[in-house]
């Protein structure tokens, strides 16, 4: 049995002519019937067999799988932008050396907490009177310099631990090379649409904590202690704890944006 070439026309059913008498049947000469046949119904398929069963089948899946991944996407919420590379890698030596400081900062903020805890431990150890000998002579000026001592270790230790968190979370941007913002990925994502908010509510309630620490140390500096010691707790404070984290925490992203 020969099979139908490729380019075969495939078409509808038609129903057949019904027979015309002709006159000598009848026995008398009659007009010719004009009978019309139906439009025939043509699908070309021009060089291609037509889709069989089976391909029928995984094009209906896959028009299924478009409208369902439309939908999918419209309840997830705004689609990706193009230029969005989340599988982008940083080179090895790269992921390296941000790891290597990561580890370092991590380290050094607890370092560093435990340092402030330490200076405000021995700070009311050195203010008691009875921490002194009694045959020491004219222990004012060796005390003095100890309490100053560990103002400057509590106040300079505070700002240390803040300047590691900052450190923390400029090498976490280290190749988020993207247009939108980290903040924008992650609600993309699932994350809360509040969530800009709570960070900034954290944010300034946990500086706001160590700030209101500082002020209250050095108020008690002020009022309590010599003005060689008052002259010097100011310098540490203002130009070194508190201008350089503001900036850094608050004057820093909103200059880079």
């Amino acid at each position: 049995m020969m099979q139908a070439p490729v380019d075969t026309i495939y078409m509808q059913h038609v129903p057949q002519t019904p027979a015309i008498p002709s006159p000598s049947d009848s026995g008398f000469a009659a007009s010719p019937i004009v009978v019309e046949r139906p439009q025939e119904q043509v699908i070309d398929f021009p060089n291609k067999a037509p889709p069989t069963a089976l391909q029928g089948t995984i094009i209906s899946s896959h028009m299924s799988n478009d409208v369902e991944s439309v939908s999918t996407n419209r309840r997830r919420g705004p689609h990706m932008p193009p230029n969005v590379a989340l599988k982008y890698g940083l080179p090895e030596a790269v992921v390296s050396v941000r790891d290597g400081w990561q580890w370092t900062c991590q380290s050094g903020a607890v370092v560093s907490g435990l340092l402030a805890s330490v200076a405000a431990q021995l700070l009311v150890f050195f203010k008691a009177s009875s921490s002194y000998a009694e045959g020491i002579p004219n222990p004012g000026g060796a005390q003095g310099f100890l309490l100053a001592s560990c103002y400057a270790a509590l106040f300079l230790n505070i700002s240390a631990t803040i300047s590691s968190f900052i450190l923390i979370d400029n090498l976490g941007e280290i190749g988020f090379t993207m247009t939108t913002t980290q903040d924008d990925l992650l609600i993309m994502f699932g994350a809360s649409k509040k969530w800009k908010w709570m960070l900034w509510h954290w944010l300034v309630t946990f500086y706001s904590g160590i700030l209101a620490l500082i002020i209250a140390v050095l108020t008690y500096v002020t009022m309590q202690e010599p003005l060689v010691t008052k002259i010097i707790m100011w310098i540490i404070v203002l130009p070194l704890t508190l201008a350089p984290t503001s900036y850094f925490i608050f004057g820093r992203p909103l200059q880079e944006e």
